[in-house]
């Protein structure tokens, strides 16, 4: 707050300096009695007022008021200047978790992940697909099905299973090949036979005599 000319009389200061003098202020200002000075303020920011030495009423006016002798201007701010940043608040609870739905694609366009409520989509028009991990797990509920558009490779560096609680299924349109050191089918009960394998058809079934030493079968 800042005061402009001389100094007050003692009533003057003394109402000056209790809150009663604050509430008068803004009671003036608000029931209009003196709407110049008032809307002045709201302009400027500042707020002018002229107190009486003896008495110690206020008078709001305008920025180009002169006050009378016996009164002395007043000077002050409409509003204050901004207080300090004040203590960060507790944090929020946790919100639901999200959901997405939609495309990522590539810089180049041919890789994708297409997420939407019927499925994911891994790949694109020449798009290579690589999974390296320590363990990786597929899983279906229903239908699992391996395609390709040319040669269908599956490489362990130790063992390879593949079992189903139903039935397995698999198929080429052209040569299928099942390689290893050891190739169990069904269970690997008996070796079997090769086509220079000799088989005994003197029982029925024929039992084979000699067959695979790698590849065995119930």
């Amino acid at each position: 707050m800042s005061v402009f000319s001389r100094a007050l009389s003692r009533p003057g200061q003394a109402f000056l300096g209790s809150k009663l003098a604050v509430v008068v202020v803004l009671a003036a200002a608000i029931v209009g009695t003196t709407t110049v000075g008032f809307a002045g303020a709201i302009t400027t920011g500042l707020i002018y007022a002229c107190v009486n030495n003896s008495s110690g009423t206020i008078k709001i006016v305008s920025a180009t008021a002169s006050c009378a002798s016996n009164e002395i201007l007043l000077v002050w701010n409409g509003e204050g200047s901004q207080g300090p940043t004040g203590a960060t608040g507790p944090t929020g609870p946790t919100g639901p978790a999200g959901s997405f739905t939609g495309t990522f694609t590539s810089p180049n366009g041919q890789c994708s992940i297409s997420v939407t409520d019927t499925g994911i989509v891994l790949g694109g028009p020449s798009c290579p697909l690589q999974i390296d991990a320590s363990a990786a797990n597929l899983r279906s509920a229903t239908t699992t099905r391996l395609e390709s558009g040319t040669n269908t490779l599956i490489l362990s560096g130790g063992n390879t299973s593949v079992s189903s609680g139903a039935t397995t299924s698999v198929a080429s349109g052209g040569p299928t090949a099942i390689t290893g050191t050891s190739v169990s089918l069904g269970g690997g009960c008996l070796p079997v036979a090769r086509v220079s394998d000799f088989v005994d058809t003197s029982v029925t079934p024929g039992v084979i005599i000699t067959g695979s030493a790698r590849v065995t079968a119930c």
